[in-house]
C-alpha cells in the first residue's frame, strides 16, 4: 500500500478529488427573491396537499422567471444555460484524470481500461462522498455535470475519422462473417439499449424521480416555442471562416509540396468534420430523427476529401 502512495500520478490523482470534495463542501447559494421553490408533501391527503402547496411555493410575477428553471435545465443539456466557464473546466479536469489513470494503469501493467475504470472510481468517490456526508455526492455530481454535458454533445465528431476511413479498412472476409458481426453489432446495440433503459427506469421509480400522475391535455390551437438549437450559429460561422482559411492553406501547400501541408491537411479535415457535424445538427428535428448528424458529417468530409483530391491532383 506505502508503494502505492508513493506513486506521484496516484497522488496527484489523490489531490485531484480532494480539490474537488472541498469544492463540494463551499458556501450554499442564496435564493434569489425570484427563484421557484417547490417541496413535495409527504403525508398529506386532500385538500391539505393544495395547503402546502401553496405554502411553500414562491412564485414570481415575472412569466419569464418562473420558467427560467425549466429553461435552464433543458438547455444545460443543450450548451446554452451554462457557462463555458464551467464546461471547459469540468472536461480538462476529466481529461486531466482520464490521463492520469492511463499512464497508472500502464505503469502497473493493468489490463482493464483505463477509461472505464475511472467511471468505476468516480461512481465509488462520489458513493462514499454521499455516504459520508448526504448532499456532498449530489453537489459533485452538480459541478462535474458540465463538463461532461460539454464532451458528450463533441462526443460523436471524434467517430467520423473512423466512419471516413470505412472505404480504406482491410476486408472482414466472406459475406457470412460479414453478417456474422453485424448480428453481434446488432443484438449487443438493442440489448445494451433495453437493459441499460429497464435499469434507469426501475431505480428512477424506486428513487420517486418518476412522476406517474396524469398530465394535462394541450390545447389544440396552443402554440410551442421553437425547438433551442444545439450550438449557436456564431459558432457555425467561426468556423466557416476556419474551414475556407484551413482549405485554402493545405490546398496551396499540397500543391507545392511544401513541408507544413500534411499539418495544414490536418487542420482542414479536423474543422470540415466539426463544421459539417454542428451544421448537421442544426437542421430541422425530422431531418434528424432520419439522419444522424454523425452521417452528415461522414458524408461531408468524404466529399470534402475528394474536392481537396481534384483541387490538388492527387
Amino acid at each position: 500500500m506505502k508503494s502505492i502512495i508513493k506513486d506521484k500520478s496516484l497522488q496527484f490523482l489523490l489531490v485531484l478529488l480532494s480539490l474537488s470534495a472541498v469544492k463540494c463542501t463551499g458556501a450554499p447559494r442564496a435564493i434569489a427573491s425570484n427563484d421557484v421553490i417547490s417541496f413535495k408533501p409527504r403525508g398529506h391527503v386532500g385538500n391539505n396537499i393544495l395547503d402546502e402547496k401553496k405554502k411553500f411555493n414562491l412564485k414570481s410575477k415575472s412569466p419569464v422567471s418562473r420558467s427560467r428553471t425549466d429553461a435552464d435545465t433543458a438547455s444545460s443539456f443543450r450548451g446554452g444555460a451554462v457557462s463555458q466557464q464551467k464546461e471547459l473546466g469540468g472536461a480538462v479536469y476529466f481529461l486531466i484524470v482520464n490521463h492520469i489513470l492511463i499512464k497508472l494503469f500502464a505503469s502497473r501493467n493493468i489490463s482493464f481500461p483505463a477509461p472505464l475504470g475511472g467511471c468505476l472510481i468516480l461512481f465509488a468517490v462520489l458513493l462514499m462522498a454521499q455516504t459520508v456526508k448526504p448532499g456532498l455526492g449530489d453537489k459533485a455530481f452538480e459541478i462535474l455535470t458540465p463538463g461532461a454535458n460539454f464532451l458528450t454533445k463533441w462526443m460523436p465528431v471524434f467517430f467520423v475519422p473512423g466512419l471516413a476511413m470505412l472505404p480504406l479498412a482491410p476486408s472482414m472476409g466472406s459475406p457470412f462473417e460479414v453478417v456474422k458481426v453485424l448480428s453481434v453489432v446488432i443484438v449487443g446495440f438493442m440489448y445494451t439499449l433495453f437493459s441499460t433503459g429497464f435499469v434507469v427506469l426501475a431505480l428512477r421509480k424506486r428513487e420517486g424521480a418518476i412522476d406517474s400522475s396524469p398530465k394535462p391535455a394541450v390545447e389544440k390551437g396552443a402554440t410551442s416555442s421553437p425547438a433551442t438549437k444545439p450550438f449557436s450559429a456564431e459558432l457555425v460561422n467561426t468556423l466557416t471562416k476556419g474551414l475556407v482559411l484551413s482549405a485554402a492553406a493545405s490546398i496551396g501547400a499540397s500543391r507545392v509540396n511544401n513541408k507544413l501541408a500534411t499539418p495544414l491537411r490536418t487542420i482542414f479535415f479536423g474543422i470540415t468534420a466539426f463544421l459539417s457535424f454542428v451544421w448537421g445538427a442544426r437542421l430541422p428535428s425530422g431531418f434528424i430523427k432520419v439522419v444522424h448528424p454523425l452521417i452528415t458529417s461522414t458524408v461531408m468530409t468524404l466529399a470534402a476529401a475528394k474536392a481537396t483530391g481534384l483541387a490538388t491532383g492527387t
